[in-house]
């Protein structure tokens, strides 16, 4: 069996594969992609995630494209609501 490669030196990757490579699932993978943190393009019925988009996800969080040269850029998380059980 051949060792895996840790490098992420690939063009591009489909869901699956970089599911793969980064331990998410493709429904996180989805979520990245819509909201600008993850590039891909499509390909018929294909999506590919770039592989330089991939790293600098891996290396820096999830921070969208569009604020990668700006350094006050702050990672972006989901955010999650406290349920107070609806007390007043």
């Amino acid at each position: 069996m051949k060792p895996k490669d840790t490098n992420i030196t690939r063009l591009g990757y489909s869901k699956k594969e970089a599911s793969r490579e980064t331990s998410l699932s493709i429904r996180m993978l989805d979520y990245y992609i819509s909201n600008g943190v993850l590039k891909a393009h499509n390909y018929g019925s294909r999506v590919i995630i770039t592989g330089e988009s991939l790293r600098r996800f891996m290396e820096h969080g999830p921070i969208p494209h569009k604020n990668v040269e700006d350094s006050s850029a702050k990672p972006m998380y989901r955010s999650s609501r406290v349920f107070d059980g609806g007390a007043e």
